[in-house]
């Protein structure tokens, strides 16, 4: 999602300073450090908006101290930070994991500390919780963006962090894709570059608020692997197995959409069976 919105920034015209590991996706961007939270501010000219992408996202991570560590208390050393130096316009990315087990579809209003199922989202919606009156406080416009299942080319190198998309696509190439009992778990699968005019539309707001970000259109794995044999010429079953993780697995994610469309003037453009095709052209060409 970084590199997708650096790149992006750049072909607009902008002045794009990043922060980031060498692993990551390569853009040809002026990288400051490999932390976000204790950088030079004062060799960094003022910036206009601030799009904070960074966080640990393998839900599976131990200990759990640590996402509280990254995705709470460094980021608000950064949106302090960046405040100090003159920076009235705060974007991040927050998660539909927010939301656990919570009736679909999901509406903002729905999340609170009880509903995650996990340390990820519990990060999270601590975050969201001190986020939005911060900003209020302080005379700056923050806006949480909660991203439902973001998939796309640049991902590759996120590991277990990837999306089941592009694990399923890898287990194509080689032998045949593997689900949890019995494929039907559903998700709101939504396009990395749907998530950029997303961010772009957020550093437009004049409102600050947490908006969910997705497709509004879930989908089976089942139906992933299905469209994703059609883009790869292929006819393989899947192999089910049991879910070792099924006490803090969300079966299920949906997002509304109407707060994002009205306040954003956010709607997705890419449908998830020609967004898989172009991942998979893109994958097997490259």
């Amino acid at each position: 999602m970084g590199s997708a919105l650096v790149r992006r920034l750049i072909g607009l015209g902008h002045e794009v300073l990043i922060t980031g590991r060498s692993s990551e996706q390569q853009t040809n961007t002026p990288c400051l450090s490999y932390t976000f939270h204790d950088l030079n501010w004062r060799a960094i000219s003022p910036i206009d908006v601030l799009y904070h992408q960074a966080a640990i996202t393998n839900t599976t991570h131990k200990p759990d101290q640590d996402f509280y560590f990254v995705n709470v208390q460094c980021a608000k050393t950064l949106f302090y930070d960046a405040l100090r130096h003159g920076c009235r316009k705060l974007i991040y990315a927050s998660s539909c994991a927010v939301y656990g087990r919570s009736e679909q579809p999901f509406k903002e209003t729905d999340a609170n500390p009880n509903t995650p199922i996990n340390a990820y989202g519990s990060s999270k919606i601590l975050f969201d919780e001190w986020a939005i009156p911060w900003g209020q406080e302080n005379d700056a416009i923050v806006v949480g963006l909660r991203y439902s299942n973001v998939y796309g080319c640049g991902e590759g190198h996120k590991g277990k962090s990837s999306s089941m998309i592009h694990q399923l696509m890898q287990q194509m190439r080689v032998g045949r894709p593997r689900l949890f009992k019995w494929g039907e778990q559903r998700r709101d699968f939504v396009n990395v570059d749907d998530v950029v005019d997303a961010n772009l539309l957020a550093s437009e707001s004049k409102e600050s608020g947490v908006f969910n970000i997705g497709s509004g259109q879930p989908a089976s794995f089942n139906r992933v692997v299905e469209i994703l044999n059609e883009a790869m010429n292929k006819n393989l079953e899947p192999e089910y197995f049991d879910n070792p993780i099924l006490s803090n697995y969300q079966n299920y994610t949906e997002c509304d959409l109407a707060k994002s469309t009205m306040i954003l003037g956010y709607v997705p453009k890419i449908d998830l069976r020609s967004g898989i095709h172009q991942y998979v052209k893109n994958i097997l060409t490259s």
